[in-house]
């Protein structure tokens, strides 16, 4: 890599940092930067606890110097060093996604084998690999191997530092439960939005209790009131039935005062009715107040049954609950994309989930 080249990279990196605020642990909202250089061997320029400005990480970033040593070994070690890191943030820290990006012109020395290992840890969910050689067809082949889908980049890409810029939008946007996330149609990235769904089984459930209160406090019933959302909970029953016993839980789908099939929102208020998937034998206009979706095997269809608004009337006390992820609405920071407009693509949802299961 040419001095010049890598002057390029500390400037437009800077640039696109120049947008975020940075703190230590103890503030929310803020961000950290480590900095690792590597040829044979690693160098810590600064962990996450060094850099509190964006002053001093252009001056870390601008100062970097290219190195004569061909072998690029230490790739092996850093990216190590930058697992070790993600463990180690503080246990009291407000909680945040960590992103790593990797800066490489070359793979040479370094053992592909251990490379992949790293590649499928749960601290690499968030790899961003960039190829500062493109003509280089196995580093091309060996980042598309540990990058998270769609985020193996080129330095040639006119558009990098803008991909860039939706990855760490992306890691901002995380759920503590499942997250609404797809492959989008058109760049075949991973993405994520800002919908975050909590399956919650009680024991114990009166009565008198509502299927409103399956959810934990400012949480509603999940809205799956689009063929996009629906296909979701559809093809991950890893998630929506973890335990391989769960065969049935709530919706959101619930009649209002008017009698009319609405959905909660995520702040309570009601959404109409648009999509539905009935089970055979009934419709809008089959007698019941709420809905239950039933799966008659594992992996089978969730497949919607009019219901009772009473769980332990119904002996079904499991339901699946929505929430906002961090602070965001539901289109920013994740995407900046309405998950209605988006197409579903059912096998590649399936592989990626089969890649990051891996890591979990």
């Amino acid at each position: 890599m040419s001095d010049a080249r890598l002057r390029q990279i500390g400037l437009s990196l800077s640039s696109e940092l120049s947008q975020y605020t940075f703190g230590d642990y103890s503030t929310p909202f803020t961000s950290r930067v480590g900095i690792i250089t590597y040829d044979s061997n690693y160098t810590i320029i600064g962990d996450l606890n060094t850099f509190n400005n964006i002053s001093s990480i252009s001056t870390a970033l601008l100062g970097l110097k290219t190195s004569n040593v061909k072998s690029a070994y230490g790739l092996e070690k850093a990216l190590a060093m930058s697992i070790v890191w993600v463990d180690d943030v503080p246990s009291d820290a407000t909680f945040r996604e960590t992103l790593i990006i990797i800066y490489s012109a070359s793979l040479e020395g370094v053992n592909q084998y251990q490379l992949d290992y790293l590649g499928v840890q749960d601290e690499c969910q968030n790899l961003v690999t960039v190829n500062i050689d493109p003509t280089n067809e196995n580093m091309t082949k060996a980042f598309e191997i540990i990058a998270t889908q769609g985020w193996n980049l080129s330095i040639n890409d006119p558009k990098l530092y803008e991909k860039i810029d939706v990855a760490i939008s992306q890691t901002n946007c995380f759920c503590e439960g499942e997250q609404l996330f797809t492959i989008h149609p058109s760049t075949n990235n991973f993405t994520r939005y800002a919908e975050c769904f909590l399956v919650s089984t009680w024991w114990g459930f009166w009565d008198n209790q509502t299927f409103t209160e399956l959810c934990p406090t400012n949480q509603y019933p999940m809205a799956i009131n689009n063929e996009f959302r629906n296909k979701f909970v559809m093809n991950d029953s890893d998630y929506f039935d973890m335990d391989g016993n769960i065969f049935s839980f709530y919706t959101g789908l619930h009649r209002n005062n008017k009698n009319n099939w609405v959905w909660f929102d995520y702040d309570g208020s009601e959404l109409t009715e648009n999509f539905t998937y009935w089970a055979k034998g009934f419709d809008n206009n089959s007698p019941g107040e709420c809905v239950i979706a039933k799966s008659e095997d594992y992996g089978k269809p969730w497949y919607w049954y009019p219901a009772s608004c009473y769980p332990a009337r119904e002996n079904a006390t499991t339901g699946a609950c929505q929430s906002l992820a961090c602070d965001a609405s539901r289109t920013f920071p994740c995407a900046g994309l309405n998950p209605q407009e988006e197409e579903f693509d059912v096998k590649k949802m399936r592989k990626l989930r089969n890649k990051r299961s891996k890591r979990l």
